[in-house]
């Protein structure tokens, strides 16, 4: 009977243990999906800004210049808006991962709990 309560334990730290590590795992591939996200949201911002840099140095009109900011504005809005769809879209796929290992786990816990408490 100690035997079962060894392997039981043994079982459930293993469960435990793997569990932990495949948090790890999605955490760093969170982590870099994030990471990733943020650097191509300031790479576009820094290049729409050098861009309008440019093209207002070389405006020769009042109207010109009035043309190029409202272009940028409304270029600026459309990438902000396409940047938080890929955010909003990154985000429902990290919940996702998350809950998939979390009602996995879960239920395996579950399995061995109810296994143990036949055993006692």
């Amino acid at each position: 009977m100690q035997n079962q309560f060894v392997e039981l334990a043994s079982q459930t730290m293993e469960t435990a243990f793997n569990t932990a590590k495949e948090l790890a795992a999605l955490n760093a591939k969170t982590a870099e999906q994030m990471i990733a996200h943020q650097l191509d949201a300031v790479t576009a911002v820094v290049d729409a800004s050098l861009e309008q840099m440019k093209r207002v140095r070389d405006v020769k009109t009042p109207e010109e210049f009035v043309d190029a900011q409202r272009e940028f504005v409304e270029s600026s809005a459309k990438q902000g808006v396409e940047q938080v769809r890929k955010g909003v879209s990154l985000a429902t796929e990290v919940r996702d991962s998350y809950s998939d290992l979390m009602q996995k786990n879960v239920a395996k816990t579950v399995k061995e709990l109810k296994t143990a408490k036949k055993a006692a």
